[in-house]
């Protein structure tokens, strides 16, 4: 029953596509190498392609990086074809010679590490990992004639401002406290934006960085820890919702078929450098803005009152949590002509339905 809803969203976000004029059919024949495959965004961006292939006949040469082959497979909508070729390994100990002269036309690199406890437990391995990593995969590009790179950064790399819920816009960039463990991750994206930069400068290679806001909605792992999957989760198991903080950061989120949407908008641009960021902007007459009144919504609305929300305030769990309300400008992307639709309320609801049901 997943897979059917991920094949029928999927095919949703093409038709869409296809009815905005994108030269879609610019896909077809390519070769798109994809970093993290088995991520969440990873996924969904492999079985988009997949969808082309198998429903479209795009005939997409894919080549999926992963560290687990296994765990691709299960995020898969499609069985593995003629058309895509996995290699299993690390990416900062990846052997960029067997990718160096296959004829890559598009480039997404996701591979990261993900989870915050692991950033805090493991900073060094983190920040080589993605840094390694991203320079890895910026020297294959530039032994291919790349016509686009994606490189998927993070709203974390904007850091703290004094001023909270300023409006930022990609050229804003605050604080990070080099002395703390989680910043192994943030300062290392900044890093590998700065990479990206660089060699678009230097070696005319089209990258770009994605600063991808918190991302909700179908295809996330079913361990997935993150705020709106441990509140679907409680919704599904009728378990009360427990805060660990106050609720009061604000909600800085996109659905994952607005991203879908939105990268292609992005790569058929003529933007060839620096950064954009995706991300859903609230407007006035949203009611739902922080983390309680996402909270309360689901208790409300999608359990029927059924769950409460209680507060327990920890210290120790809040280490892994990032203190600051970050509120990202998405002009850049709105003057591509895509404004982010899906809202909050849409989105979880989405999420709960999806992981209601069985594989």
């Amino acid at each position: 029953m997943k897979k059917e809803i991920l094949l029928s969203n999927i095919e949703s976000v093409y038709r869409n596509l296809l009815n905005s004029n994108l030269p879609m059919v610019k896909l077809r024949d390519s070769t798109i190498l994809i970093t993290g495959a088995s991520g969440f965004v990873g996924s969904m961006i492999t079985n988009f392609f997949l969808n082309l292939n198998e429903k479209h006949s795009y005939n997409i040469d894919l080549i999926l990086l992963v560290r687990d082959k296994q765990k691709l497979q299960e995020k898969l909508v499609y069985a593995l074809s003629k058309y895509t070729t996995v290699i299993e390994q690390d990416i900062e100990e990846l052997d960029i010679s067997i990718l160096s002269n296959v004829n890559i036309d598009y480039i997404f690199h996701l591979a990261a590490p993900t989870t915050s406890s692991y950033f805090i437990e493991y900073p060094i391995e983190t920040a080589n990992s993605i840094i390694e990593g991203t320079k890895n995969i910026l020297n294959i590009a530039k032994k291919n004639t790349i016509k686009k790179f994606f490189n998927f950064s993070s709203i974390e790399v904007y850091g703290q401002f004094p001023n909270e819920g300023e409006l930022l816009k990609e050229n804003m960039l605050g604080n990070i406290d080099i002395y703390n463990l989680r910043s192994s991750y943030p300062l290392a994206k900044r890093i590998a934006e700065y990479y990206c930069f660089s060699y678009s400068q230097i070696f005319q290679i089209p990258a770009i960085s994605i600063r991808l806001a918190q991302t909700i909605g179908i295809g996330v792992d079913e361990n997935d820890t993150r705020v709106f999957c441990q509140f679907a989760r409680s919704i599904i198991q009728s378990k009360d919702i427990v805060l660990n903080t106050d609720g009061s950061q604000a909600l800085c989120y996109i659905n994952i078929l607005d991203v879908l949407e939105s990268i292609f908008y992005i790569l058929f641009s003529d933007i060839y450098t620096g950064c954009i960021n995706l991300v859903h902007n609230q407007s006035e007459k949203e009611n739902i803005k922080t983390i309680k009144e996402l909270a309360s919504y689901c208790v409300e609305n999608l359990s029927d009152n059924k769950i409460n929300l209680v507060f327990d305030i920890d210290y120790n769990k809040n280490k892994k949590y990032i203190k600051t309300s970050r509120n990202l400008d998405n002009k850049k992307l709105r003057d591509l002509g895509y404004i982010p639709k899906i809202s909050i309320e849409e989105s979880m609801m989405q999420l709960v339905k999806y992981m209601k049901n069985e594989k």
